[in-house]
């Protein structure tokens, strides 16, 4: 008595080229919808009509072709009750690798693979239908690429791992990722212009290079429980829907995070990473109001908080210790306070500009260096600088910029470093910059649109700078500038209006360049020549210009 596995290659030759469940309208060349016979459960249930249509007077295959040797063995099978069971699929711990690249462009290509196989030693490369006829597999050892506008559902219960890239790109009709049993993915893992509605992947543990998530209009969650390890960057950028992302056993990444032009996105947990070797940037992600990164203890290089108008608080992790290159926190819409980040001691650049409702900025007290540059600037309501205490060293330039709210500059008295830039300007508020009093030596000195600036005091120590700019502050006189003894560039002195006395600029010995002490409405002109005769006509290089002052 011939079983199912005497009958179902006769019926996989002759019959299933129409009569499969993966053939649609024309393609099933007039077979009935579910009339269906690549499985035992399915040709069981026909195997009455199975056997009359191949017997006397019978009408299938419809181009004949069939021996009658095979004929008699499916009419035996069919009257004797179709005996035989579905064929076990092969074990995933006794790999059966199919031998080389396989392209799957139409079912015929996996028709019967797992009979055979239940791994692919190569590229597996979906650009047709017959992705259902791999429910067995449980390895790639390259890509697993998906170009296939056909496949809506990839799912693969069985697959473990895959040894290159899991790529799906430009997949419009693609709907979900369902691989319950992937457990790493040793290159990238690409899900780009794809239109996803779920991702489930709740047993990947590894991805051995970068991980992209880009350009998706529909997907609301990216739940990975289990990820521990991303070789590469974790890049997550414009996913109109995207409201949640949760990697909480995520601990690290070689490269660098990158969050950025994610309208939707609430919440971000991040819980157990506690390193990351490249930058981390979080970037124009307007909803985004919850930051879970309790473990966070290194960034290789910068962090950046950048227009995300929710974030109300931006809170350090309390282990964090090192930040490589630069701190950067820009056009945060609703952002109050900056605490926490007092155990970084040094930094590239340190950036805080353009959040509008910043009150406060806290815990920088163990910072010592900064390397390149300080920027404060126009944060609207913020009324007093962070403290820091430790800052010996500052290497280019300081920009104190367009805050209205300031009142003082305060929190440097441990500066002693030369700078190459000091620019402080259009700060309506300021009247006094005592925090500086240890600055020995500037290059570029700019005070400027300072209207309520009432002593400078705090710059008593300076003796050396490239070029001084005085213009539009409320001085009355420059006694802080009495040390000053070499000017490099030019010194300009302009548009000071309650400024009365310029005598303390007599103790200067060199004006490389052009002394300009112009519309100074109150300042007597006498005065300023009584100051040129105390310099003497050889300390000035270049031009002198005095226009505009009181006669």
């Amino acid at each position: 008595m011939p079983g199912w596995d005497t009958v179902q290659p006769i019926l996989d030759q002759w019959c299933t080229s129409c009569h499969a469940a993966d053939l649609q309208g024309a393609a099933r060349g007039g077979a009935p919808e579910g009339l269906n016979f690549e499985s035992w459960s399915t040709a069981a249930e026909w195997a009455a009509d199975i056997g009359a249509s191949v017997g006397p007077g019978g009408t299938m295959p419809p181009l004949g072709g069939m021996s009658q040797a095979e004929r008699d063995l499916v009419r035996a099978w069919a009257s004797c009750g179709a005996p035989g069971s579905e064929a076990p699929l092969p074990s995933c711990d006794a790999p059966q690798p199919y031998p080389g690249d396989l392209f799957v462009l139409m079912e015929a290509d996996t028709h019967g693979f797992c009979e055979h196989y239940n791994a692919i030693d190569g590229k597996l490369q979906l650009v047709g239908l017959g992705v259902d006829a791999l429910d067995c597999l449980c390895e790639v050892t390259g890509d697993l690429v998906v170009s296939s506008p056909w496949v809506t559902d990839l799912s693969l219960p069985h697959l473990r791992s895959i040894g290159g890239n899991l790529s799906a790109i430009g997949q419009t009709n693609l709907r979900a990722v369902d691989l319950p049993s992937l457990d790493a993915v040793g290159g990238e893992l690409r899900l780009v212009e794809d239109d996803l509605q779920s991702v489930s992947l709740p047993r990947l543990a590894s991805v051995g290079a970068s991980l992209l998530l880009q350009d998706d209009a529909t997907l609301e969650e990216l739940v990975l429980p289990d990820l521990t390890t991303i070789g590469g960057s974790l890049v997550v950028t414009s996913n109109d829907a995207l409201t949640r992302v949760e990697l909480p056993e995520l601990t690290e990444i070689a490269v660098s995070v990158d969050f950025e032009a994610d309208p939707a996105l609430v919440a971000l947990d991040v819980s157990s990473l506690r390193d990351v070797r490249g930058s981390l940037a979080l970037v124009d992600l307007a909803e985004l109001s919850t930051l879970t990164w309790p473990s966070l203890e290194e960034i290789g290089r910068s962090l950046e908080v950048i227009d995300c108008d929710a974030l109300e608080t931006l809170e350090s992790p309390p282990a964090l210790g090192a930040i490589g290159d630069d701190l950067r926190i820009r056009s945060n819409a609703s952002l109050l306070s900056v605490d926490g980040f007092d155990g970084i001691s040094r930094l590239g650049t340190l950036s805080i500009a353009e959040n509008r409702s910043l009150e406060r900025i806290n815990d920088f007290s163990g910072l010592q260096r900064i390397d390149v540059q300080l920027t404060l600037a126009e944060n609207e309501t913020l009324r007093t600088l962070p403290q820091l205490p430790m800052l010996q060293s500052l290497g280019d330039r300081m920009e104190i910029v367009a805050n209205p709210a300031l009142e003082r500059i305060e929190g440097f008295d441990g500066l002693e470093t030369t700078l190459a830039t000091l620019i402080i300007s259009d700060n309506p508020l300021l009247t006094e910059v005592d925090g500086l009093r240890s600055l020995r030596a500037s290059g570029e000195l700019s005070l400027l649109r300072l209207s309520a600036l009432e002593h400078i005091d705090g710059l008593a120590r300076l003796t050396v700078a490239k070029s001084v700019s005085v213009e539009g502050t409320g001085l009355t006189d420059l006694r802080g500038l009495a040390g000053l003894e070499v000017v490099e560039g030019d010194l300009e002195v302009l548009f000071n209006t309650a400024l009365v006395d310029i005598t303390d600029l007599g103790g200067v010995q060199a004006i490389g360049r052009d002394l300009q002490v112009g519309e100074n409405p109150v300042l007597p002109e006498r005065a300023i020549w009584d100051l040129l005769e105390v310099l003497g006509e050889d300390t000035v290089g270049g031009t002198i210009y005095v226009d505009g002052n009181a006669l």
